[in-house]
């Protein structure tokens, strides 16, 4: 199987942090890389939650970023959305929360993958995503977090 180069996959196991501290900070390395995204949540009570966790994140590492449904989220850098469609910011990157798999990954130059690698489920469901991006020929990266929630590859 030859790999699809144009998209890398990268799994965030979350052991020691919180996902809203994680999620935080890896939007604000994407939005340092001036990577557009989208924040893909299960559903719209998630959606209006990341939206909320990405306004508290205070002055100095504030993260500009509205909801599909803002009137100018084509302006935006991150847009968070639990429906999937032609996103109006043309994003770069896609940010799968909560296991979602129902978009064409191969349209991103990156998808990223974050789960609770505490639930033995969701380790489960993230090892049947890792099957699935592979067999489309994605390049794949595996985050882990150490005791100290610092991240290292394997």
């Amino acid at each position: 199987m030859t790999t699809n180069s144009a998209t890398t996959v990268s799994f965030y196991h979350l052991s020691a942090s919180p996902f809203e501290k994680a999620l935080a900070a890896i939007m604000g390395k994407a939005y340092a890389s001036n990577l557009k995204s989208v924040i893909l949540t299960s559903n719209e009570l998630k959606s209006l939650e990341v939206d909320t966790l990405l306004w508290l994140q205070g002055r100095h590492s504030f993260l500009p970023h509205a909801l599909i449904s803002d009137p100018k989220s084509e302006r935006q850098p991150i847009l968070i959305s639990h429906e999937v469609t032609d996103f109006p910011n043309n994003p770069e990157a896609i940010v799968a929360v909560s296991g979602r798999t129902d978009f064409d990954p191969i349209k991103y130059k990156r998808v990223i993958d974050i789960f609770n690698g505490n639930d033995q489920n969701e380790v489960e469901q993230a090892r049947k995503r890792w099957v699935h991006y592979k067999k489309l020929g994605c390049e794949m990266q595996y985050w882990f977090q150490d005791e100290k929630g610092n991240w290292a590859s394997k």
